[in-house]
């Protein structure tokens, strides 16, 4: 389904590739609270449930859950608290802060997700009276249901 890569953190996970395997991960310094955790012994700015990623339908989000206040990062900007926001392919997902054993992930899509993100077409349904009905609306209607799936 997805990757996180490990771009910094904890030296031994520098540059593996935690894979998602389900609809929805939870991202902390607890072992016992997290799907995959960092620091788990240590004094870390990632509290022990930091954050959550989950797949609602084709779209991926993210949700910062910090209950201590650390904060989650998305390429640099701090995410509101609570409030899911959509992730791509490419992103950065940063626990905790700087100098203050953090851990930067990089969110990756698999190829085939990636591909059938791009083969999504989209086109707008006119409702213009002076506009010639389109015989072929339904079929393109249908059509694009197909494709969005």
């Amino acid at each position: 389904m997805a990757v996180l890569k490990v771009m910094d953190g904890p030296g031994k996970l520098i540059g593996q590739e935690l894979k998602i395997y389900t609809e929805s991960v939870r991202l902390g310094r607890d072992p016992t609270q997290s799907d995959f955790s960092f620091y788990a012994d240590a004094n870390s700015s990632i509290s022990g449930l930091h954050a959550k990623i989950e797949r609602i339908n084709s779209d991926w989000r993210i949700v910062a859950l910090s209950q201590s206040g650390n904060e989650t990062f998305l390429d640099g900007e701090a995410l509101p608290m609570m409030e899911p926001r959509p992730i791509r392919d490419g992103q950065v997902i940063r626990l905790g802060y700087l100098g203050q054993q953090s851990v930067d992930l990089e969110f990756m899509l698999n190829a085939s997700e990636v591909q059938n993100a791009d083969r999504k077409t989209r086109f707008e349904l006119k409702n213009d009276a002076k506009a010639d009905p389109n015989p072929r609306t339904d079929e393109l209607r249908h059509l694009y249901i197909l494709m969005s799936r």
